[in-house]
C-alpha cells in the first residue's frame, strides 16, 4: 500500500490508492491520516486503482489468482457483513488480484458493499460536476478479441484470464470517448456545453492498454493524454 494521493478536481476532494491488495481499514486510516496533514475534514471520494480483493469468504479466495499460500481473508468481508461501513464513499477497479467469482456478479459495476462501488468491467459514473470512466483489468493481447468464456468453476488458466482486458469492453468506453464533439439534448435552462466539452473527467486503468485509440480527456487541461493508472 502506498500513501494516498489527495486531489481537489472541480470543488470534490478526492483520494487516490494506487493497488488495495485488501488492506482497507490500513487505506482508510491513511487516508484520514493525510486529510489531516492537509487541513480538510475528510474526502468526497476514495478511489482505488485494482487489486481491490474483494474476499467475501474463503470460497472466494480460490477465484483469486494467486498462490494458495498468499491466501488471507484481509478487511473486505467486514464491510461485506456490515460490521463496518467504509467511512468514504469508495470506488474502485479490478485488476489481476481479485476475487474473480464476485466481480463477474458485478459485471456491469454495482454495490460490493455499503458505500463501496465497484466500476465493473467497464462503465462510467457520475459525482457532482465529475465524470469517471473505469476500465477494470490487464493487458494481454492474445485474450484482447476473445469473449467472456470463463465460468465456475474456474481452473487455472481461467482463474487468470477472466481479468484480461477485451476488446468488448474496451469498445464500450470509445462510444464515449469518441463523442466529445458531440452535445448532450438540452436541459431545463436551455442552454448546452461548449464545443468540444469532454465527456470524460477522469479515466480509471489498473494498467495501460496497447490500443492507441484509448485517450482519455482531461476537463481540466482541455487536452488529451495517455496516464497509467488515473488522472
Amino acid at each position: 500500500m502506498t500513501e494516498p494521493v489527495l486531489l481537489e478536481q472541480q470543488g470534490l476532494r478526492i483520494a487516490v490508492e494506487g493497488c488495495g491488495h485488501g488492506v482497507l481499514h490500513e487505506i482508510y486510516a491513511s487516508v484520514a491520516k493525510s486529510c489531516e496533514m492537509k487541513g480538510w475534514p475528510d474526502v468526497d471520494l476514495l478511489i482505488i486503482g485494482g487489486d481491490f480483493q474483494a474476499v467475501r469468504n474463503a470460497s472466494d479466495l480460490k477465484a483469486v489468482s494467486m498462490p494458495s499460500k498468499y491466501y488471507a481473508m484481509h478487511d473486505f468481508h467486514e464491510y461485506y457483513a456490515g460490521s463496518r461501513t467504509a467511512p468514504y464513499l469508495t470506488i474502485f477497479i479490478g485488476g489481476n488480484h481479485e476475487a474473480s467469482n464476485f466481480m463477474w456478479e458485478l459485471y456491469y459495476g454495482g454495490w460490493a458493499a455499503p458505500k463501496i462501488y465497484y466500476m465493473g468491467a467497464a462503465s462510467v459514473v457520475r459525482l457532482g460536476p465529475l465524470r469517471i470512466a473505469g476500465l477494470s483489468g490487464i493487458w494481454k493481447g492474445y485474450n484482447y478479441r476473445k469473449p467472456h468464456y470463463e465460468r465456475l468453476p474456474y481452473n487455472s488458466d481461467e482463474v487468470r484470464s477472466i481479468y484480461h482486458v477485451r476488446e468488448l469492453d474496451v469498445r464500450k468506453l470509445l462510444q464515449i470517448l469518441r463523442s466529445r464533439g458531440a452535445h448532450p439534448p438540452r436541459g431545463n435552462g436551455g442552454s448546452r456545453p461548449s464545443q468540444g466539452t469532454p465527456r470524460i473527467s477522469l479515466l480509471l486503468l489498473c494498467a495501460w492498454l496497447q490500443h492507441r485509440s484509448l485517450t482519455m480527456y482531461d476537463s481540466t487541461a482541455q487536452h488529451h493524454h495517455k496516464s497509467n493508472s488515473v488522472l
